[in-house]
């Protein structure tokens, strides 16, 4: 017990953990701090450990939305995350179709002009003459209001970590210590990219093992992984399209480039005038 009220105490107190619900945070002892709680224990400590914030997220908390899809890679949800994209950082979220080897049935983006390729791709990798859905047929513009999935996703980013970042980027943006300069843009990738992405990888790690409870126009119930690997275990069926994958990495590498979480030469000009 000991173990785990010091890691609760530590979550409470720590930048990304500060305001995730007693969910989220039983989650988080289960597969970072590897704990065996029950999540009753978690609210209970939480409560007293945290009763402000237990009572603002209660306060702010919003009505759930249920959404069925047909089964796996039927639709994929994705967006950009654009809460921290002032202060340099660009977030998307997504399937990798490099690592799953297929791509959706559908692939849903706001329309925005950002995703015209992701349109392009998908649309091309989808041939006509494959189904009813294929081509053209296969990509939906949509309002990111109505993306449940990524939005639920983004919700959970949120919750996890970035509601700090947020704040203490706007806290430092009031004080003046930041103007939206490029040079600034890039101290603050090169300070905080790394804490950042690290906090993305781990709230992606619990999202993919999070438990599904039972809604009220579905039975299924498990974890996301589960259910996304093997979809027979549910009688339902894997939407994926098989794709050739020399044409996707063909793709990528005529549209994409690989990602810097800092300018490099940004970081070496200033590890050049820190001090030993």
């Amino acid at each position: 017990m000991h173990d785990i009220c010091l890691a609760i105490a530590q979550e409470v107190q720590s930048c990304s953990g500060c305001d995730l619900g007693y969910r989220g945070l039983w989650q988080k002892l289960k597969h970072a701090y590897k704990l065996e709680v029950k999540r009753e224990t978690v609210y209970f400590l939480l409560s007293i450990a945290d009763p402000e914030g237990m009572a603002r997220r209660r306060a702010n908390r919003l009505k759930r939305c249920e959404f069925n899809g047909r089964g796996p890679n039927w639709i994929w949800s994705m967006d950009g995350y654009d809460k921290l994209k002032p202060f340099g950082f660009c977030i998307h979220g997504a399937i990798d179709v490099a690592n799953e080897e297929g791509v959706p049935t559908l692939v849903r983006c706001d329309d925005g002009t950002g995703n015209v390729v992701i349109e392009t791709l998908q649309t091309s990798l989808r041939d006509e003459r494959e189904d009813d859905l294929s081509g053209e047929r296969s990509f939906i513009y949509g309002p990111s209001t109505h993306n449940q999935r990524i939005e639920s996703y983004w919700g959970q980013l949120r919750k996890n970590s970035m509601n700090f970042y947020t704040d203490l980027f706007k806290s430092m943006k009031d004080e003046g210590l930041f103007n939206g300069r490029e040079e600034e843009k890039k101290c603050f990738q090169f300070c905080f990219g790394h804490l950042i992405q690290n906090d993305l990888n781990e709230t992606r790690e619990l999202w993919n093992k999070h438990h599904i409870r039972k809604q009220r126009y579905s039975t299924f119930t498990g974890k996301r992984c589960s259910m996304y690997r093997l979809p027979e275990m549910y009688d339902v069926e894997d939407h994926k399209k098989p794709v050739d994958m020399r044409a996707v990495h063909a793709l990528m590498e005529e549209f994409t480039e690989e990602p810097q979480i800092y300018d490099p030469d940004f970081a070496e000009r200033a590890l050049a005038i820190m001090p030993n």
